[in-house]
């Protein structure tokens, strides 16, 4: 529900769906170390229990019960195996996490996105709008320039929707290529609204994916760059649709301020000063 996300936490959800997104190499990586660290300390309780339950019902003297000691040492040379692959694996988050953190300003602006949006209702109480709907049209608008990089699926597009406004080869219509978007976009807003879309996601599937070539920081900015200016028109367009039209420059305005202010352009105070004038 709306009221029970902070800014901070979905910053964090919105990181791990952008890098399933991105790199579902790392994600998938990640979700099944998770779920192996779980079983290993599942298996490691069991196997504390079982020594405790082997030495409380060992009668005279243990070390004449050749039996209770093989399994002892058995449970010792197991627990040792754990401890190197849960070191390892621990060693494997890390390195994922150095590269999953470089997502974040994508995340960081989402979280504002949402939060934006989900304050609407202030202007007027018809703008309401639940996250799983916000998080549909986020991941769309990262599949929009996903579908872009490949140089099979060349696209056009206005506000970040494929289909409108591109240069397309062929006798297509303008009014054919809004019926494709307007369908691309009902099917994109096609989900439940009882599944948790932001978290429903994260568990492993099971699938060995290919790994995917790292990109160098600087690639990997640029990318952000275009994942951030993607998501920015796609959410305000989504938005915009169910706006009235006394209230377009509004929010238009609202969220430059916002953007502006959360890549530090501008000043709190002098946004500050602009909204509420200084009594002189």
């Amino acid at each position: 529900m709306n009221f029970t996300v902070t800014e901070a936490g979905l910053e964090d959800q919105l990181l791990a769906l952008v890098v399933k997104k991105e790199r579902p190499d790392l994600a998938e990586e990640r979700a099944q170390l998770v779920e192996q660290n779980n079983r290993f300390k599942v298996q490691q309780k069991e196997l504390e229990d079982q020594i405790l339950k082997k030495l409380a019902e060992a009668e005279g003297d243990i070390t004449d019960d050749v039996e209770l000691i093989e399994g002892l040492e058995d449970s010792k040379r197991i627990a040792n195996e754990i401890a190197v692959k849960m070191e390892i694996a621990k060693k494997t988050q890390e390195e994922i996490s150095i590269t999953s953190e470089k997502y974040r300003p994508v995340a960081s602006q989402g979280a504002l996105l949402f939060f934006l949006m989900n304050g609407l209702f202030r202007i007027h109480s018809y703008y309401m709008y639940s996250l799983n709907a916000f998080v549909v049209i986020y991941l769309h608008a990262i599949d929009v320039v996903t579908e872009k990089k490949a140089p099979a699926k060349k696209k056009g597009g206005f506000g970040g929707f494929g289909g409108l406004g591109g240069k397309k080869k062929g006798k297509m219509s303008m009014l054919d290529r809004m019926r494709a978007a307007a369908k691309k976009v009902i099917l994109a807003e096609r989900f439940s609204w009882n599944a948790d879309l932001l978290t429903g996601g994260n568990r492993s599937t099971g699938m060995k994916i290919e790994k995917l070539p790292d990109l160098s920081d600087e690639e990997l900015a640029k990318r952000c760059v275009v994942l951030k200016s993607s998501t920015a028109k796609v959410v305000f367009n989504y938005i915009r649709r169910g706006l009235f039209e006394v209230d377009k420059l509004t929010v238009a305005t609202m969220l430059q301020f916002k953007l502006l202010q959360k890549a530090g352009k501008i000043p709190t105070s002098e946004i500050n000063h602009l909204i509420v004038a200084p009594v002189r």
